[in-house]
């Protein structure tokens, strides 16, 4: 049973607490995000809202040709349905 202090109870309190705590987990997170995205130099980002439109190939060849030239790069494929750069790299059986 929930004890009342004041308008609350112990479990709404306790619910505002982990809101408040997870409020300032995304805060701490946004912001160290966004000073890592600082020193990244040049983005590129290859989207659309239509899939297999060649996306993952775009990037991958992308990413080929920048390495070939000798360029420092991350590749992250946010495709959560499918992923499939690691395939297009021949790495799937070393995941």
């Amino acid at each position: 049973m929930a004890t009342n202090t004041g308008n609350k109870t112990a479990e709404e309190k306790t619910q505002e607490d982990l809101m408040r705590e997870r409020m300032q987990a995304d805060e701490e997170m946004e912001e160290k995000l966004k000073h890592n995205m600082a020193d990244i130099k040049h983005k590129i980002l290859v989207l659309s809202n239509k899939g297999g439109v060649g996306k993952s190939t775009v990037s991958v060849n992308l990413s080929c040709i920048l390495a070939d030239k000798g360029y420092r790069f991350g590749l992250l494929d946010a495709d959560l349905h499918g992923p499939s750069i690691v395939k297009m790299f021949g790495l799937e059986e070393n995941t």
